[in-house]
């Protein structure tokens, strides 16, 4: 849903909720995030009922103080992070959308050697690398996952899934209706057994955007050219350098 699909009891609560915004000056210090694209993020993600909209986004404003987000895409995050956690953000979809592929990830040795708060900024640092690429008429992104390195032993770490747990929670809470989509292919059957377990600490908005697709390449990429150009394809998912 675009602003210009909404209904006009939706744009009505829209032009409120832009009101009582500016009458609290809650955006003032913040004029690159001052637009009705970001505001319907949190209406959206309220189902626009307008004091729970503005709880969430007060919530959300004492986050970005408490963790110096404003200043973070400033940080040069560690080379070894920026090594072991790839992602690439290449080309768009049918709609224009930037498309974000997040390779392999795997957090357990930086979990052992407790880097838990290093990672976690990184991990916000990118989700600001990607709010900045967003710019009209796309106000979403698309997302891409690897899965293929996943194991038995992510499971049973118990440091690597708690810290999961918390940056999804931080993403649901500071970034909602951002994600337009997410897929995430070359799932081994752990995958399944993993994702069941966090299932119930999202929100039916964000499941109803997350696919997951097995090692069968071809289903897959099938799938994603439905609303992906197969040229945009993430080539770090195709291994083609």
């Amino acid at each position: 849903m675009d602003q210009q699909n909404l209904s006009n009891l939706q744009e009505s609560t829209l032009n409120q909720f832009r009101d009582r915004v500016k009458q609290e000056g809650l955006l003032e210090k913040h004029s690159h995030l001052d637009n009705d694209a970001f505001l319907l993020r949190w209406l959206r993600a309220r189902e626009f009922k307008l004091d729970e909209a503005e709880e969430m986004l007060r919530n959300h404003m004492q986050w970005r103080a408490d963790n110096d987000i404003d200043n973070i895409l400033e940080w040069e995050p560690p080379e070894d992070m920026v090594k072991a956690f790839p992602y690439e953000m290449t080309g768009v979809d049918k709609q224009g959308r930037p498309i974000i592929c997040y390779g392999i990830w795997d957090v357990r040795p930086f979990m052992d050697a407790g880097r838990e708060k290093e990672y976690i900024k990184f991990v916000f640092y990118v989700m600001e690398k990607t709010l900045a690429a967003l710019t009209a008429p796309a106000y979403q992104f698309v997302a891409v996952c690897d899965a293929s390195k996943v194991t038995f032993s992510h499971m049973t770490h118990r440091k690597a899934m708690d810290v999961g747990v918390e940056t999804m929670r931080a993403f649901e809470a500071n970034y909602p209706e951002m994600m337009h989509k997410c897929t995430v292919v070359n799932c081994p059957k752990i995958y399944y057994y993993i994702f069941a377990l966090i299932k119930p600490l999202m929100s039916a908005h964000t499941l109803a955007k997350i696919e997951l697709h097995d090692g069968n390449r071809e289903k897959w990429i099938k799938a994603l050219s439905v609303e992906i150009e197969e040229e945009h394809i993430p080539k770090l998912l195709l291994n083609v350098s």
